[in-house]
């Protein structure tokens, strides 16, 4: 079996209006003990100046650095489906995918290489790095065990502590793009990341599809910095739109008779009572807009390779 510190690794990073964030981020890209053969940087149409930024510092004329601007923003999930389709079809073995407001520490690729290498036994579908708070402490939470089976649990069923990142790598269930590596030769069978999510839980339903061909493993030594804290806020915008319609899809269509029959239908209440007690009419309409969204999605079956669809 080839041993995967040859193998040729790209990064593939999704940027948008976040250039100061984007060049600290590409700091620890350009200085990893284990050079990255190729950063995909798919810039989704950003207007704070992105592209100006990029060319005074240099890295556009930097042959590491395959730079793509998109007409338009694409949302995480359309920059992932462009980044890993090129990445893909350009022959790279692995691909590490990130967001612009994280930083690797710089033995992160080594030592994700490194476990590739000492699990290939367990012949992982992908890796996924240690995620460190700002607080420079803590760890990110991951999900060790999804339920897609029992309406009467959440979603994310278990979920790590900081114990969990004391010893070597550890089985999960889901990661995020904030450090997902994962083969070429997974992708090319479970296809690119769906597009049409947007925002919010694309890398769930990636991590799904992976987990359907080999185990997923976070890897504590393969450390990753948050630049920011993760902030959802509670007010109805159309962020918070996506997320629960995304939400709704993925339990629609990765879930039990039981998930779809009992979780989804609570949900659905729950969320349309609130609204109501609390008297945010002009919400209402988008409450059954975005169920109705989920449901057409998860009835459709997509060629995750060119996101041609039929309903099934």
């Amino acid at each position: 079996m080839a041993n995967p510190m040859a193998d040729l690794v790209a990064a593939v990073l999704v940027t948008y209006n976040r250039k100061e964030l984007l060049l600290e981020c590409l700091g620890g890209l350009t200085h990893q003990s284990r050079p990255f053969d190729k950063i995909i940087l798919i810039d989704n149409a950003s207007s704070d100046g992105t592209t100006e930024l990029l060319g005074e510092k240099g890295y556009l004329a930097n042959p590491l650095i395959d730079y793509v601007r998109l007409s338009e923003n694409t949302g995480g999930a359309g920059g992932f489906h462009a980044g890993v389709k090129r990445g893909c079809g350009a022959g790279y073995d692995w691909l590490l995918l990130m967001d612009d407001d994280t930083c690797l520490e710089n033995e992160c690729l080594e030592n994700l290489l490194g476990s590739a290498n000492r699990l290939k036994r367990e012949n992982p579908a992908a890796l996924i790095c240690a995620r460190v708070r700002t607080n420079q402490i803590d760890y990110e939470k991951e999900c060790k065990k999804k339920n897609l089976s029992n309406p009467f649990k959440q979603f994310h069923q278990t979920m790590t502590d900081n114990g969990d990142f004391d010893g070597g790598p550890f089985e999960i269930d889901l990661g995020t793009f904030e450090g997902f590596f994962i083969k070429s030769s997974i992708v090319k069978q479970i296809g690119y990341p769906n597009k049409d999510m947007f925002i919010y839980g694309d890398d769930t339903d990636y991590s799904i599809r992976a987990a359907l061909l080999g185990k997923i493993f976070c890897v504590p030594s393969a450390r990753l910095k948050k630049l920011r804290d993760s902030n959802f806020e509670k007010k109805w915008d159309w962020k918070k739109y996506l997320i629960v319609r995304n939400m709704f899809y993925l339990d629609l269509r990765y879930g039990t008779m039981s998930i779809r029959c009992i979780r989804v239908p609570y949900k659905f209440a729950k969320l349309l009572i609130s609204k109501i007690v609390s008297f945010e009419w002009n919400t209402l309409a988008h409450i059954f807009k975005l169920l109705f969204e989920a449901k057409k999605m998860s009835k459709v079956a997509f060629d995750q390779f060119n996101q041609s669809k039929r309903i099934v």
